[in-house]
């Protein structure tokens, strides 16, 4: 039997997963010059994981993570981008997340 203590219980009630699902996006991305000549589509699915106690404590706005605008800015990141590999689009956006200061972790 598992017992949690109250700190665990704040903890796993005020951290939440959001999901931005298939935003569908067009951006220059392959290897061989054939595959750049035009964008291409790729879709993208973001998990983002956060702690809501800031927001949830003060039920201020401006605590609470603006998803919209963070949809709007991977998806001017991406537009505006080439890449060679998927793995660099990837990556790249997952670091967008991170730098923005206010998620645990991305997918």
């Amino acid at each position: 039997m598992k017992l949690e203590t109250e700190r665990q219980k704040s903890n796993t009630q005020t951290r939440g997963q959001n999901l931005h699902s298939d935003l569908a996006l067009r951006c220059v991305i392959g290897v061989y010059s054939e595959e750049r000549r035009e964008k291409q589509d790729v879709i993208i699915n973001l998990v983002l994981e956060c702690n809501h106690a800031a927001a949830a404590q003060s039920d201020q706005l401006a605590d609470a993570v603006d998803y919209k605008e963070i949809k709007k800015e991977i998806i001017e990141l991406v537009e505006a981008s080439e890449f060679h590999l998927i793995e660099t689009l990837a990556i790249g956006s997952r670091k967008f997340v991170f730098a923005i200061g206010k998620f645990n972790a991305s997918r």
